[in-house]
């Protein structure tokens, strides 16, 4: 299973690769929205992680860039954006999951093996 990981913080790609090395996944990076945006058009991906605030495009704005096959089947958004606007325009363009920065790097764990879990039951 591939997973994009897309921020501009480089912490925060750490702290993600940390929680996720250990399960079965591919982890790719991208330190803005334009280089995940140039990724999600030539690769497949099965979970796409995203930040909001990038430079260059938005997560927002990267979704919505995206025609509907480069769309990955999960889409989180990990943020520091906390307002319920925010929420709502990332739940409008088909992000399935919000979570807010900080964060619990188990939960992050437990929310990405239940979407690999539905993602092996339904191939």
């Amino acid at each position: 299973m591939k997973v994009l990981v897309a921020d501009d913080e480089k912490f925060s790609r750490l702290l993600v690769k940390e929680t996720l090395e250990c399960l079965n996944v591919e982890l790719v990076f991208a330190e803005d929205g334009t280089s995940a945006l140039e990724k999600l058009s030539s690769e497949k991906f099965h979970i796409c992680i995203l930040d909001n605030i990038m430079p260059g495009i938005t997560g927002i704005e990267l979704i919505n860039k995206l025609e509907g096959e480069y769309l990955p089947e999960h889409i989180i958004m990990l943020t520091a954006r906390v307002q319920k606007e925010d929420q709502l325009a990332a739940e409008a363009c088909g992000v399935g999951h919000y979570v807010s920065k900080p964060y619990s790097p188990n939960k992050l764990y437990q929310l990405i093996q239940e979407l690999m879990s539905i993602n092996s039951s339904t191939t």
